[in-house]
């Protein structure tokens, strides 16, 4: 009956993700992430220059890095060399200008990614793949 009286008070807590049980410390440290946001090919400059702003002010950014549309066509061509055909079939007009951007947290990194979403000139967001804690936003 005891067993039973413990599971029912420490059910609702546990469904709520709280506990009933001391807090245990984190067993791993929070990982930087990177983030991009890709713009509109019409967006404005002043769009651009907003969501610039909001990210290089945003809550954990370490680092931000902006790419024209001409940069990521040549860094395109270079990262697909061995593939000339894909190669061929780019045009630059495929390519938007585009922010990187690290973040200390994923949880930071998704905060702001919803803020700028909504922004005017924004076409995607999204989290990338970090290879490794030191790699840099490109």
């Amino acid at each position: 009956m005891r067993r039973r009286a413990l599971f029912l008070a420490v059910l609702p807590a546990a469904l709520s993700g709280c506990s009933a049980l001391p807090a245990s410390k984190p067993t791993a440290t929070p990982r930087p992430v990177t983030a991009q946001v890709f713009f509109d090919s019409e967006a404005t400059q002043d769009q651009e220059a907003a969501v610039r702003h909001a990210i290089q002010s945003g809550h954990g950014v370490t680092a931000v890095e902006y790419e024209t549309r001409e940069q990521a066509y040549r860094r395109f061509k270079e990262t697909f060399k061995d593939d000339p055909h894909l190669v061929a079939t780019a045009r630059l007009e495929d390519f938007t200008d585009d922010i990187r951007f690290r973040a200390r947290t994923a949880a930071s990194a998704r905060a702001l990614l919803a803020r700028v979403r909504k922004m005017g000139g924004v076409r995607k967001v999204q989290i990338l793949p970090t290879a490794s804690p030191s790699a840099s936003p490109r």
